[in-house]
C-alpha cells in the first residue's frame, strides 16, 4: 500500500513489492512477480487480479481483488480508500 500511496502505478508497485518485499520463497511474493508479469504482458488488470485471487484462495485477496475490479471499471483511484483522512 505504501508504494501506491506514494504515487506509483499498481503495475508497479506489485513488480516492485514482487522485487524488494518478503523474500522471493514466499509465497507472496512469488505472486507478486506472477502478477506483475502478468500485467506486463498485458493482461487486463481485474482479470488479473481475479486470477490471483483464485490461485492463493486468500479471502483478504479475494476482496482486494474485487475492489479493484470496481475502483477500475468506474476510474476510481486504486489508492484512494486507503488514504489516511486529514482531518
Amino acid at each position: 500500500m505504501a508504494l501506491l500511496l506514494s504515487g506509483m502505478g499498481l503495475s508497479q508497485a506489485f513488480k516492485q513489492a514482487g522485487r524488494v518485499g518478503p523474500p522471493r520463497r514466499n509465497p507472496l511474493a512469488r505472486e507478486a512477480v506472477i502478477l506483475s508479469r502478468e500485467l506486463e504482458a498485458g493482461r487486463d488488470r481485474s482479470t488479473a487480479f481475479a486470477a490471483l485471487a483464485e490461485r492463493t484462495g486468500v479471502k483478504d485477496i479475494e476482496r482486494l481483488a474485487a475492489v479493484l475490479s470496481v475502483g477500475l471499471r468506474v476510474g476510481a483511484p486504486i489508492s484512494g480508500p486507503w488514504r489516511p483522512s486529514r482531518t
